[in-house]
């Protein structure tokens, strides 16, 4: 486990990046005021998939920072809009008086529940396994999350727990790393610029490209049927959803990673730059190689 000094360096981070994002939510909020407005006044074209994709990322990204209620509002937001995604491509969406009052209440709400919440220091380290455990299994672990905030928290955990953790938030970056070296294991988010279900098709290409592969275990704000369908398809050992349970992800990732043969790295993807740093902190806290 890390040492007291460590300890308070890994606390401060985590503060930092929970800081970073407060700073950043209202400049969020403003981004899906104008989603709303464009896609009112007609500009339908990649508008619906913008607004959702970024309803969908402060929905993960809020629950990881602490900010529940905006969490919980932001998912009400990507479920609103998700039966309209197929209609992007139309040169206009029919919007009726019911949909305006749905999201124009759910934007409301998500402006006061953003306006509420103030960032705290109330973190708790995860714990590290026992000194002679470790030994057994190798450290690497690669995390693909788009959201650098949430990946940098997660990397931070990881870390504290003797991981190495390696961060992505972009796929193509990821697929070179693979091509380098791969990992003991890896955090993968199932939603990236590519696609609602762009994690779990790139495992699944990883798969036809080596003929052993690590251990994938998937995050996601998504808790569908689909979502989990693909996780499984895929050949996922694990799936969490947001806001994490970092106490069981760590969990996961030691039995993952016990008694490996040869040293693995763990990749982590996803397309938020932010959250990728804060989720490879975490992880290489814990003691992976991300």
């Amino acid at each position: 486990m890390g040492e007291p000094s460590n300890n308070n360096s890994v606390l401060e981070k985590l503060a930092r990046l929970q800081r970073l994002f407060y700073e950043q939510l209202p400049d969020k909020l403003y981004q899906l005021e104008t989603y709303w407005q464009q896609l009112r006044q007609g500009e339908a074209e990649h508008v619906i998939s913008d607004f959702h994709r970024a309803a969908h990322g402060l929905a993960g990204a809020a629950g990881t920072f602490g900010a529940i209620t905006v969490g919980t509002v932001a998912r009400e937001l990507e479920m609103a809009l998700k039966p309209m995604l197929g209609l992007g491509n139309k040169s206009s969406i029919r919007i009726d008086a019911a949909l305006v009052d749905v999201v124009d209440g759910v934007l409301a709400r998500l402006r006061r529940a953003a306006q509420q919440w103030h960032p705290n220091k109330n973190f708790q380290l995860i714990p590290d396994v026992e000194s002679e455990s470790r030994r057994e299994f190798s450290d690497l672990i690669y995390l693909l999350e788009d959201d650098v905030l949430q990946a940098e928290k997660i990397r931070v955990n990881l870390e504290y727990n003797d991981f190495h953790v390696r961060c992505f938030s972009r796929l193509v970056d990821f697929e070179r790393a693979c091509d380098e070296q791969l990992p003991a294991a890896i955090v993968m988010d199932m939603v990236l610029d590519e696609g609602c279900t762009a994690g779990a098709k790139a495992i699944e290409v990883l798969k036809q490209r080596f003929s052993i592969c690590p251990p994938v275990v998937f995050i996601s704000v998504r808790t569908d049927i689909e979502a989990r369908l693909a996780a499984a398809r895929a050949g996922a050992l694990r799936y969490f959803s947001k806001p994490l349970d970092l106490d069981a992800l760590t969990q996961t990732l030691n039995g993952l990673t016990r008694q490996v043969t040869s040293p693995y790295h763990v990749l982590i993807i996803d397309d938020d730059e932010q959250l990728l740093e804060y989720y490879a902190t975490i992880l290489r806290q814990a003691g992976m190689d991300v």
